[in-house]
């Protein structure tokens, strides 16, 4: 039997080789030589006390097996039939029972000092992705920075998707971060409604709930009824991304509604964005009394309802509290912004930039439940409209509050 090779040289593959009548074993100890003395220190170490553990002793009679002929032991029996270890010769089945005892032995030790010597050289080693993951990071750290110095400069679509991808994959703590450094004093700019998106896109639907639930009940004590969340407070951006992240598509609202410039001083004109703001609601009656809709937005509306209609009552509120505020955030937070951006995106065709401007203002004052439009006579028509007893917009707006607050 040869002897089992210890040594501090590194080299090529060494080999443990056991050969006997029946069996012929050869076991790679080592498959490649280290980079560095650290490696190497740290290798001759791990051969001495983990590679080579004491081995079972060796039976009695192995002993004696050396005394067989020469010619016996290297000469192979050259048969294919299997034989079962029961059924090998004495002295082969002693030998086959070390040797099986010898691979357990040596198994668990190897396997472990090979990827604990991976291990150590994979420390050492950064890989392509990390090199994009690292530079990811970097950059939207930097966007982050000039973002609280109060940056004026635009997000790009690829700062979007730089920031996307760092925060996915910071396991939420980057993204919870930012929002808290949100709610310290400092100027919002044109991105920071974007950033609030951006998180909320890496956070759990129900930690965005939480967080949106938490900023509104802190600001509303500081906000007058008559003026509620006209400000682009923490809070009222925090509502918008919730929406926006809990909704997908709203737009399809708009779909198969003619939109084209209204004369508000056409009689027929107006008619027509009266229908228009009809079909609207009817559908977003719809889309809310689905039972797919988002349970999330629902619990948010009670939760907004319940803290509004306290408020009214402590401070005399003469109002309906309940059906004015109740749908507010949904249109005016949501809808709403949804119409304004497709009016900006028509900057180039004025005509129907006019339009959408038109039918978000009018849902606006349905919303609002606008009687006397005095500082804007153009829509005193809709006023007029909505002081008829019973009309169809206000109880379309009633279902809404209904469905939003329909647990």
């Amino acid at each position: 039997m040869n002897s089992i090779p210890k040594s501090n040289e590194p080299g090529p593959v060494q080999n443990f080789s056991y050969t006997s009548t029946k069996i012929k074993v050869k076991i790679p100890i080592l498959s490649e030589s280290p980079d560095n003395k650290t490696t190497q220190a740290a290798l001759n170490a791990f051969s001495e006390n983990v590679l080579f553990p004491p081995l079972p002793s060796l039976p009695k009679n192995l002993a004696q097996s050396e005394n067989l002929s020469t010619e016996q032991s290297k000469s192979p029996i050259n048969s294919t039939k299997e034989l079962h270890p029961d059924q090998l010769p004495a002295t082969e089945k002693k030998t086959h029972n070390f040797v099986v005892k010898f691979f357990k032995a040596l198994a668990k030790p190897f396997n472990e000092g090979i990827a604990f010597i991976k291990a150590m050289h994979q420390e050492h080693v950064v890989t392509p992705k990390q090199k994009v993951r690292d530079a990811t990071k970097t950059r939207a750290l930097e966007l982050l920075d000039a973002e609280f110095k109060g940056n004026t400069e635009q997000f790009t679509p690829r700062d979007k998707q730089i920031l996307k991808k760092y925060l996915s994959s910071d396991n939420n703590n980057a993204g919870i971060a930012i929002l808290r450094e949100l709610t310290k004093p400092h100027p919002f700019t044109k991105n920071s409604q974007d950033l609030i998106d951006i998180v909320f896109t890496s956070l759990p639907k129900e930690e965005c709930l939480d967080l949106t639930k938490d900023a509104l009940i802190a600001q509303l004590p500081l906000e007058k009824l008559e003026t509620l969340f006209r400000d682009n407070s923490m809070a009222s951006k925090l509502v918008v991304a919730l929406h926006k992240k809990l909704i997908p598509n709203p737009e399809k609202v708009l779909k198969e509604i003619t939109i084209k410039e209204y004369n508000l001083e056409n009689e027929n004109h107006q008619e027509l964005l009266l229908n228009d703001c009809t079909k609207i609601l009817h559908r977003l009656v719809d889309l809310t009394n689905d039972p797919k809709f988002p349970k999330e937005i629902k619990e948010f509306t009670t939760v907004w309802k319940n803290a509004v209609v306290d408020k009214a009552k402590k401070e005399g509120f003469e109002k309906d509290a309940s059906a004015l505020f109740t749908p507010q955030n949904f249109m005016l937070r949501f809808f709403n912004p949804i119409i304004f951006n497709l009016a900006a995106e028509n900057e180039k065709n004025p005509e129907k930039q006019k339009a959408y401007l038109s039918l978000a203002k009018a849902l606006q004052n349905v919303t609002n439940r606008i009687t006397e439009s005095k500082k804007e006579p153009k829509y005193q028509f809709l006023a007029n409209a909505l002081k008829v007893e019973k009309n169809e917009l206000f109880a379309l707006m009633d279902q809404l509050s209904h469905n939003l607050t329909k647990l």
